[in-house]
């Protein structure tokens, strides 16, 4: 709701209603809640694109990030208040280096002999797309709906002389 400067032991306890004592008796620190935090983010991200299936269509495998929905765009407002933070937090940066380890450990796979070119270049221009689309998205829902960000994704896709 605040991004990750607003993060803290006091306002996540004020926002479940809770005191502070029970919540750092979870979480020794600012730091703990923020791994704990980052650890989700992650986790949410990666059960979408898992949710999907082992042998779906590329496309369907990135187009499941997107944020398409209520539930996505908070998840999309979370990872860009982190890596917002990470410009000058390297312990934020874990969290998109993970995201992106697992992009380019899994994505290369799915693409080889379907697009023209490296596979692993195309999975990272991929994941780059999906940023950019995701940020407009999250920032112009009425104007990036689900079918605009499909057809971007398409055509990002497409560039590649991807062949499902």
């Amino acid at each position: 709701e605040r991004g990750i400067d607003g993060l803290s032991l006091r306002s996540l306890a004020r926002r479940l209603d809770a005191t502070t004592g029970l919540v750092s008796h979870h979480f020794l620190g600012r730091a703990e809640l923020v791994e704990a935090a980052l650890d989700h983010g992650t986790a949410v991200i990666l059960a979408r694109v898992y949710a999907v299936g082992a042998g779906a269509d590329a496309f369907d495998l990135v187009a499941a990030v997107l944020p398409t929905d209520e539930a996505t765009i908070e998840h999309w407002r979370f990872a860009f208040a982190i890596r917002t933070g990470a410009l000058f937090d390297d312990t934020l940066r874990r969290f998109d280096e993970t995201i992106l380890d697992q992009w380019e450990s899994r994505l290369p796979d799915r693409l080889a002999g379907q697009v023209d070119g490296d596979p692993l270049e195309a999975a990272r221009h991929l994941a780059a797309l999906v940023d950019g689309v995701a940020l407009h998205a999250v920032l112009d829902p009425a104007t990036w709906t689900t079918e605009r960000q499909l057809a971007q994704l398409r055509a990002g896709f497409d560039a590649f002389g991807y062949r499902a």
